[in-house]
């Protein structure tokens, strides 16, 4: 008999460990897309950025300050951290969950026995103290899926962190160069009001004198508040770019220093090339939406295993008596072990629904997957082209400052010896002055095109670990 128990317990305990070595459900496949083998607007330069950190992109040593300042004391930044704590949490809770768990009874009391409406003289008294054991076998690997959930989660979250990283580099430098911009547009209006300021006292005068008509005062007074129009402008978007700045730095709104000049900083002639195309797999946005996926992925295999019996062992022991006196006596030990097979029969198929519902979630996430990586090719592209078009433009704009120049200079020497008419002069000079303008505006915008180059390949790449 006791050689048949043995076999038995022995059987018992072998089918438990083979059957928690299953896991139902789908493992994880990666979702195959076929990436482009190069950019159409990659140049022939043999550069490249993708694996540099930002502080040897952007070599400006006030902007890294402002990087690094950011990077400590943005506000996204902590919130995203503060993901990254309460998945690495639900992860330790998971884990957990494959554990048994004990627990304890205890009581004590004492009463009175009634009989046919008689109190009864003797009284009954109860001690006892249980400690239990109870742990449900993970037969179908319900848990470890669910750890599989939970892991792919703080992965998923770790990315997250990384791609608002990534962001507030890009940000706090666009936000320096834009600024930058506008300070330059501001020199440029205010240089150009006082000029025009100077020609409206001279045009003035002359026309006090009899020299000029009316409407060159009319003009020349015109031309000197579009001037000063644009510089109100500008010093309204310098005060609100700062702003932006102070947030993204963490701070209250506050003046920006910049200590240099729009002009002060080489930007590369053509776009780097030597880009492959599989870093985009590795981009934190894409790497988010693919450890969505195995984290939906494994849900699924957690709403299968709730269709099928669960298995649980509990084990108890301790001490019952009704003498307190002899409570810790030998014979007040009492033990219990057994077993319970619980399952669902019939529940108008709620369980299978809630398996479908699984498997359409993991579907969606794959097509936002197929989207997301999509999108990035895009946005490479459209970048590529940017800084490809933006040189051109700089070229062109470049020539024309240079021409328009040299014409106001021309017909204000003309105007002054009577050749021309002032209109001539205005209309040279408003040339001048929005070339001016757009030059800085595309040398800014080109520079900030290579930053946004930075962002959609990735920044500076480091094989991410999660720590568990």
């Amino acid at each position: 008999m006791r050689t048949i128990y043995k076999i038995i317990t022995g059987s018992l305990i072998f089918s438990i460990v083979l059957l928690s070595g299953c896991k139902v459900g789908p493992d994880m496949k990666s979702p195959e897309i076929e990436m482009p083998s190069s950019y159409r607007f990659e140049s022939e330069n043999n550069d490249s950025i993708p694996d540099l950190d930002y502080w040897k992109v952007f070599k400006d040593t006030v902007l890294l300050n402002y990087i690094d300042q950011a990077l400590k004391q943005n506000q996204d930044l902590e919130i995203a951290m503060t993901r990254i704590e309460r998945s690495r949490i639900s992860l330790g809770i998971s884990k957990t969950m494959q554990l048994p768990s004990i627990s304890f009874d205890s009581s004590a009391g004492i009463g009175t026995m009634t009989s046919g409406g008689n109190v009864l003289t003797s009284k009954n008294d109860q001690y006892s103290l249980f400690p239990q054991l109870s742990w449900e076998i993970d037969v179908w690997g319900k848990y470890r899926r669910n750890k599989e959930s939970a892991l792919a989660n703080l992965t998923k979250t770790n990315y997250g962190y990384r791609a608002v990283t990534l962001s507030i580099i890009s940000q706090v430098a666009n936000n320096y160069f834009t600024l930058l911009d506008y300070r330059n547009r501001y020199l440029i209006s205010k240089k150009t009001y006082l000029s025009r300021m100077e020609n409206y006292k001279i045009i003035k005068d002359r026309f006090e004198t009899g020299y000029v008509a009316l409407l060159d005062v009319n003009q020349a007074e015109i031309q000197m508040n579009i001037a000063l129009n644009q510089m109100y402008q500008l010093r309204r978007m310098i005060g609100q770019a700062e702003n932006a700045m102070s947030i993204l730095l963490g701070t209250m709104p506050k003046k920006i220093n910049t200590y240099s000049e729009l002009f002060d900083r080489d930007v590369p002639y053509q776009v780097p090339v030597g880009i492959p195309t599989d870093l985009l797999l590795r981009r934190p946005d894409i790497m988010q939406s693919y450890y969505n996926i195995m984290g939906l992925n494994a849900e699924v295999g957690v709403a299968v295993a709730q269709r099928f019996p669960s298995l649980s062992l509990t084990a108890a022991g301790g001490l019952a008596s009704d003498d307190a006196t002899n409570f810790f006596e030998s014979n007040s030990l009492q033990w219990s072990v057994y077993g319970m097979l619980a399952g669902p029969i019939f529940n108008f198929g709620r369980n299978k629904k809630k398996v479908e519902i699984a498997r359409i979630k993991v579907k969606a996430a794959v097509l936002q997957y197929e989207k997301t990586v999509m999108q990035s090719v895009q946005e490479v592209e459209d970048i590529l082209i940017e800084i490809d078009t933006y040189r051109k433009q700089l070229d062109a704009t470049t020539d024309i400052l240079t021409a328009a120049k040299s014409a106001y200079e021309l017909s204000k020497a003309r105007y002054d010896q009577g050749v021309v008419s002032y209109l001539e002069v205005l209309d040279s000079e408003k040339t001048y002055f929005q070339a001016q303008l757009s030059l800085s505006r595309i040398y800014t915008s080109r520079i900030n095109s290579f930053v946004q180059l930075y962002k959609a390949l990735g920044g500076g790449w480091h094989e991410m670990e999660v720590v568990e």
